[in-house]
């Protein structure tokens, strides 16, 4: 199984630009909650992978690790979400996909949109491989 944010539109830009955004937006609150750039973990034991991912954040720079796991993501057309999903499974082999719709403050209207796109779009084509 695979769970991912995912947003998917009709517009490839839309959904790029949105995923930046509400994907991105995650992301932030994750490493506020948790506080990695503060430097807490590299000398709890048992958290020193943390210190270490904590130092790279900080090498590479927020655009760049935003930008590194939004693209860990699946988002875009329902055509482009379906690829992604498949590239996923070729590298870890999964059968289920977990879809993540409702994030960092995205208004419903917009996350119930990307869903049924999903569900009326993709959905029917990942179903066609069991």
């Amino acid at each position: 199984m695979v769970a991912c944010w995912t947003f998917c539109h009709e517009d490839a830009d839309y959904a790029r630009d949105m995923a930046r955004r509400y994907i991105g937006g995650y992301w932030h609150t994750v490493m506020d909650h948790y506080q990695f750039k503060a430097d807490l973990h590299k000398d709890i034991k048992g958290y020193e992978y943390y210190g270490k991912v904590a130092e790279k954040m900080i090498d590479y720079g927020d655009d760049e690790v935003v930008d590194f796991f939004v693209n860990l993501q699946v988002w875009g057309t329902p055509e482009q979400c379906y690829e992604k999903i498949m590239q996923i499974r070729e590298r870890t082999g999964h059968d289920t996909y977990v879809g993540a719709f409702s994030y960092a403050a995205m208004p419903y209207d917009m996350a119930e949109s990307s869903m049924r796109l999903f569900a009326a779009e993709v959905m029917p084509e990942l179903k066609a491989l069991d």
